[in-house]
């Protein structure tokens, strides 16, 4: 029993790494642009598949894959979010949120038209799991936390050391203020749809890496996503860090006692109490 509670908690830590990079991109998107982008999880799946072209369809080896994935996901997605989101001539949250659900069909069925329906992997070899006692870690899951944390860790210093970290803090907190301020908020604007796309797309790679690639797996991740960020504190990147860890070891603790299919169930749940409790989110302003 607790060699299980160890490694379903290591499983957890690892779940958590991607959620996490869909997470904080969709806090980040929140904060700045006032409304949940219904389609960031499709980002996901939008640079699994563009990386899964060069990889298994051209045959270029993964490394090399993985940077023309995340290169070919910022072409698409980032003019794509600033048509949908910036440039159309809507500004209601709920109008928003339309679009974006409408932005999501359309990558979805892109996918489909090209790559078709069925279940793909990305063309690398096995790899033999490390062992220590109950815990079991292939070379890609070591590899998926090791860029989870870089990329968290980068995030971080980008929103308290930089400039254009600053601005997006500030545009957060009060966006008209900080126009009236001088900043240039649409580079702002722009610079935030590069880093949520880049985030994303980079944890719909280590997904694809670890397990198999669907086109509706955006739509699979929007419910785990969406709790992880609610439960942190929507709008707050940080939150979202925390928000991914919760949900990712109480998806995994939830299989002690029910079947692993109620995990994104689990995720609601847990949504639904923090709502319930916590409307802020647990590191939230009370």
């Amino acid at each position: 029993m607790i060699a299980e509670f160890v490694h379903l908690t290591v499983t957890g830590v690892l779940v958590a790494s991607l959620l996490a990079l869909g997470a904080v991109g969709l806090s980040l998107t929140f904060g700045v642009a006032r409304f949940a982008n219904v389609a960031h999880p499709d980002f996901m799946m939008l640079g699994a598949y563009t990386t899964f072209a060069f990889n298994s369809l051209i045959g270029v080896p993964l490394g090399w894959a993985a940077l023309a994935g995340i290169v070919a996901a910022l072409l698409v997605g980032v003019p794509v979010a600033r048509i949908a989101y910036d440039k159309l001539p809507v500004t209601g949250t709920v109008q928003l949120l339309i679009i974006s659900i409408g932005v999501s069909f359309i990558l979805r069925h892109v996918v489909l038209f090209f790559f078709g329906s069925g279940f793909l992997q990305f063309a690398v070899p096995l790899q033999r799991p490390y062992v220590w006692g109950p815990v079991r870690l292939t070379p890609y899951q070591i590899l998926t936390l090791v860029v989870a944390s870089v990329l968290v860790l980068a995030v971080h210093l980008l929103l308290s050391r930089t400039k254009l970290g600053r601005i997006l803090r500030a545009i957060a907190d009060n966006p008209v203020l900080c126009e009236i301020s001088g900043a240039d908020v649409g580079r702002a604007r722009l610079a935030m749809w590069a880093i949520a796309v880049l985030l994303a797309s980079t944890g719909g790679i280590l997904f694809g890496l670890n397990l198999v690639i669907q086109p509706n797996m955006g739509w699979d991740l929007v419910i785990p996503i969406f709790s992880a960020a609610i439960l942190g504190g929507i709008g707050n990147p940080y939150g979202a860090m925390a928000g991914a860890l919760v949900i990712g070891l109480v998806q995994e603790w939830s299989t002690l006692l029910i079947p692993s299919v109620y995990k994104e169930a689990v995720a609601f749940c847990a949504m639904a109490l923090c709502l319930m409790f916590r409307p802020r989110g647990l590191w939230g302003a009370a």
